[in-house]
């Protein structure tokens, strides 16, 4: 994620970054728990752009868990005209290991502008495992 922003930053966008509260546990009480179900982090995901003061378009995202988050609000934002796209890198299709466990049925529908890259060797798999052929895909 580093390598992203400052690439992005590098081109004059603004990136800004936030840590879910689990993850900031696990870093300063060097425990290893399970994350939460994403969909109890879609309030700090709310919380951290509403904290924003905002002075033009805004594209969320992540990657994995703040991505797959991300794009659970990303339509509610975006029909408050809040967000103008959403940008996952790496998003968990599905747990490690389970490809029959997909987390993609409310992709199909996202009304707000999306992006998701997605390596060919990601363990939570790639648009192809994913089952999914109504995502535009572009290959290099």
């Amino acid at each position: 994620m580093t390598a992203i922003a400052e690439a992005l930053a590098e081109q004059g966008l603004r990136v800004v970054r936030f840590e879910f509260s689990y993850m900031a546990a696990r870093r300063t009480e060097g425990t290893r728990k399970p994350p939460p179900r994403a969909e109890k982090l879609n309030s700090e995901y709310l919380a951290a752009i509403e904290a924003l003061p905002l002075d033009g378009p805004l594209i969320i995202g992540s990657k994995s868990m703040g991505g797959r988050v991300a794009s659970m609000i990303a339509d509610e934002l975006f029909e408050a005209d809040r967000v103008a796209g959403l940008l996952c890198a790496g998003y968990p299709f599905h747990p490690i290991g389970k490809p029959d466990k997909l987390r993609t049925d409310h992709l199909k529908h996202l009304r707000t502008p999306t992006l998701i890259c997605q390596g060919t060797r990601d363990q939570f798999g790639s648009m192809e495992e994913s089952g999914s052929t109504s995502f535009p895909r572009t290959s290099r």
